[in-house]
């Protein structure tokens, strides 16, 4: 089971991929806020069912956006990766046509990681 996290406009978004029950969470926390990431995330935990340790990798939009906002979702995510030890893999939406595609090969690149790597920003200049 994966999660994505997607937290670079006002509208967030927690999916978990690859469970018995694919869900997602939504939530709207305007200025790159992100402090209630992982109370949406445990709301999303006790709906879908799944346990921290089902988790095998984790993917989240690394940008472009805001520095703040992206520097935030960065460090809980690759935080959760380390003490986890699980891979983390960075999906940049600028890349492909829709959120569903860039996903999808941040998945198949996710299921061939190793323990220990971890996203990076992506800005734009």
């Amino acid at each position: 089971m994966f999660l994505y996290f997607n937290t670079l406009g006002d509208k967030k978004t927690i999916k978990v991929l690859g469970a018995k029950k694919d869900d997602e969470i939504c939530f709207f926390a305007p200025n790159n806020s992100q402090e209630h990431i992982l109370l949406y995330l445990n709301k999303l935990q006790k709906r879908a069912g799944f346990d921290l340790k089902d988790i095998k990798g984790i993917m989240v939009n690394q940008g472009p956006g805001s520095f703040a906002g992206i520097r935030k979702i960065l460090t809980i995510v690759n935080v959760m990766g380390w003490c986890l030890q699980i891979p983390v893999q960075g999906v940049s939406l600028e890349r492909e046509k829709t959120e569903e595609e860039a996903v999808k090969k941040a998945l198949a690149k996710i299921k061939r990681k190793k323990t220990g790597s971890f996203a990076m920003p992506v800005y734009k200049i």
